[in-house]
């Protein structure tokens, strides 16, 4: 199941991009794709990755919530309301919890950030939002395509090895 997450400060980009998914999925009858988010708020995403186990001693332990495969579509710049974080940020974000979560950059400026290199943030591509209506539906596709490509390649059973120091378990 790939799972697509939503998140650009304009609700006129969340629903489009929203719509366009949703009529893939209705038209070619896909039952292997599910829209699990589609916000403003890029908070509520990065709650998808994280959970907060509060202990009796009053410890409080931030950790991943469990793996899922997903598709993100994040704004790389949100408004005023959001000063404190970007999309890069909160795609560097995740990646502490989940880095083989698929994260596709929306942009106006139709640039590459030097810093999603720098953080090492591994990104499946940008998507523009200049780009005319055609072109920009055939993008959203293209990278559905290729998220479920890779998605399909993963290893269904992983060796993970877990260690714990206190209360936090990795």
């Amino acid at each position: 199941m790939l799972n697509i997450i939503i998140c650009d400060d304009r609700i006129e980009m969340v629903n489009n991009i929203k719509k366009i998914i949703e009529g893939k999925i209705f038209i070619d009858e896909i039952d292997d794709i599910t829209i699990e988010l589609a916000t403003t708020n890029p908070y509520e995403v990065l709650d998808l990755f994280r959970m907060e186990k509060k202990f009796a001693d009053g410890e409080v332990v931030v950790t991943a919530q469990p793996l899922k495969q997903r598709l993100l579509f994040l704004d790389i710049n949100f408004g005023a309301d959001f000063s404190k974080i970007d999309g890069v940020k909160l795609a560097s974000d995740i990646r502490k919890f989940d880095i083989s979560s698929n994260i596709v950059f929306v942009t106006s400026s139709g640039e590459e950030r030097a810093d999603v290199l720098d953080q090492k943030i591994v990104a499946l591509g940008y998507l523009k939002k200049s780009l005319d209506e055609q072109a920009f539906k055939m993008r959203i596709l293209d990278l559905m395509q290729t998220a479920r490509v890779r998605m399909s390649m993963a290893t269904p059973h992983r060796k993970m090895i877990e260690f714990k120091t206190g209360h936090v378990k990795r």
